[in-house]
């Protein structure tokens, strides 16, 4: 009888968190991480400059589909079938399972680290063509078997709906990646700067002026910097670990008496294998975008280079002037490309993509239904919301591009210089990429697994494609990568609307809500253009800008009401909620 009263308390715990909190704890986490993230690159893109973040970017491009293969299935396979364990009892199976997937994932975890670590000189060398980064590929490595380790102990704690171990691991990853990477970057620019001063020596390299040193130090720089990634990854496992081992699972010892079915480990294991390779291929698919931009990019430019030799000296003359003896132009640009422009660029989807996961329950419930009218309620409020917010930030960061840039990388002229023009076109682009995330998720959670990964693919053929032809162009150079984006988003989300069309039945969006949006979003865009005109006179770019963006997103918000804009979207929204 007290076993099955606590059986009882537990499985209304997790009914309780998982309905009532997750939404709120995964958001907020997202929120969090992303203004820390943010917080992260601003600074380290002043500290190693155009060169220094292409030895960074290359790592992190060089690391994901890896990471991903190896760990991104993991928490929702490990999650859903500890769930399904859970359901009918079987919390002896349910730890089985955790230990099983331990054992499993971090050995692979650890064979892909050590592979990683050994193939770092010829990827760097032959693949990407960017020797100087293997350093930074070496000290992220690691992070493959931490995060398999990590990625475990969340699919466990999520299955059992218990979202807090996620949610305060990713902080504190977040809050020590910035802590150490911005440390360890900081100290080994002194160290260089200091052995240069006293012994002409820079991390074992004799230098025989600045220009000579700073070459030789920015590659030990980034990889330091990169180093504090792979220790906040090793702190938040830390936390994982400890919490489970104090808080527990929540499982008794009267649950575990009344749960007397034993399945074999390698059945748990084949079942995690199967379940977790949709996942991974879809992640890694995901990863396809910064794979071709680092695989094309330099040796694009090179190629543009090498056709008007003149025009491209005229143009990059104030960066050429700022290289040290061993760097080359396509490496700063890409590096200021990927440093400032991508970074800027990544803000605006990263807001939309937390209605993509919050929406999520709504669309499996109406899917496991077949409530035809609540499926189109769901997915037209979402992606109504992503628009709400993409089209005006997106024009309001193509049109602010420059000004943007210079407010958050004050100082790197030579860089902002070099990307400004990029991130006007990639301004554009965050307005399709912020639908495609949502419509992903939409997709994920109606059991059509299949169809990001079609869309992604075709979108990066699009995307190889692209870039090989505008960035090899002189007169367009890394603003052809920009418009490649562009290109290839938008044909991403006409297959995302299609498809979405096809799961409801009707056209996911209408057009009066979406002109209504843009209209708005144009008439917010001119008024924060005068005001800026007019602050500029009489205040500094950081305060003009400001204003200029509050007053901008007041005439919004204004203007979305007088066009019944808001009480739609409200509307539906409460629809939505109840049919859920």
């Amino acid at each position: 009888m007290k076993g099955t009263v606590e059986l009882i308390k537990h499985k209304n715990i997790l009914k309780r968190q998982g309905f009532l909190l997750a939404s709120i704890i995964l958001i907020a986490t997202v929120f969090i991480t992303k203004v820390i993230g943010m917080i992260y690159r601003i600074p380290l893109a002043h500290i190693l400059g155009g060169s220094g973040m292409a030895y960074f970017s290359s790592a992190y491009s060089i690391f994901m589909p890896v990471y991903a293969i190896a760990v991104s299935g993991i928490p929702p396979a490990v999650a859903r079938l500890t769930a399904e364990q859970c359901a009918v009892g079987n919390y002896r199976n349910a730890r089985r399972l955790r230990s099983a997937a331990m054992t499993f994932f971090f050995l692979m975890g650890l064979i892909a680290s050590l592979l990683l670590i050994f193939c770092a000189r010829p990827i760097c060398d032959y693949v990407i063509a960017e020797p100087l980064s293997r350093l930074s590929v070496a000290a992220v490595a690691p992070c493959i078997a931490i995060g398999a380790i990590a990625a475990v102990e969340r699919g466990y704690a999520e299955g059992m709906r218990n979202m807090i171990p996620t949610a305060v691991s990713e902080i504190i990853e977040a809050v020590v990646k910035l802590a150490a990477g911005l440390g360890l970057a900081f100290l080994a620019a002194k160290k260089a700067d200091a052995d240069m001063a006293a012994h002409s020596m820079v991390f074992g390299v004799h230098c025989s002026n600045a220009e000579e040193a700073k070459a030789a130090a920015l590659p030990v720089i980034a990889a330091a910097s990169v180093l504090g990634v792979t220790l906040s990854n090793l702190c938040g496992c830390a936390y994982l670990w400890l919490s489970r081992k104090i808080a527990g699972d929540g499982i008794t010892d009267d649950m575990l008496m009344m749960s007397q079915q034993h399945t074999p480990k390698r059945v748990m294991l084949k079942s995690l294998t199967e379940l977790a390779m949709p996942f991974a291929l879809a992640s890694v698919i995901t990863t396809l975008s910064g794979v071709i931009d680092l695989m094309t990019i330099n040796r694009c430019l090179e190629h543009a280079f090498s056709l008007d030799p003149a025009y491209s000296l005229k143009k990059f003359a104030s960066a050429v002037l700022e290289l040290s003896e061993g760097e080359k132009l396509s490496s700063f640009i890409y590096g200021s490309y990927s440093g400032l422009a991508l970074t800027v660029f990544g803000i605006v989807p990263s807001l939309t993509a937390m209605f993509g996961r919050s929406i999520f329950p709504s669309v499996s419930a109406a899917c496991a239904t077949k409530n035809k009218a609540a499926l189109s309620s769901s997915v037209n409020t979402v992606l109504t919301l992503a628009l709400f917010i993409a089209l005006p930030c997106g024009i309001g960061v193509s049109v602010f591009s420059e000004e943007i840039l210079r407010l958050l990388f004050a100082g790197r002229t030579n860089e902002i210089a070099v990307c400004v023009n990029a991130l006007s076109v990639l301004g554009l682009a965050s307005i399709p990429v912020s639908l495609c995330a949502p419509s992903f998720m939409i997709f994920q959670a109606a059991g059509m697994q299949r169809e990001p990964i079609k869309i992604t693919l075709i979108g990066s053929i699009i995307k190889l494609a692209a870039n090989i032809l505008l960035v090899s162009r002189p007169r367009l150079g890394i603003t052809g990568a920009g418009m490649a984006t562009l290109i290839c988003y938008m044909a991403m989300l006409a297959m995302c609307l299609n498809g979405l069309r096809r799961l409801c039945g009707q056209d996911p969006v209408h057009a009066r809500p979406v002109l209504s949006m843009l209209m708005c979003s144009m008439l917010s865009i001119e008024g924060a253009m005068l005001m800026y005109i007019l602050m500029s006179e009489i205040a500094s770019l950081r305060v003009s800008l400001i204003i200029s963006i509050f007053f901008s997103v007041n005439i919004y918000i204004l203007s979305s009401q007088l066009l019944s804009v808001l009480p739609k979207t409200k509307a539906k929204l409460k629809k939505s909620s109840k049919s859920s």
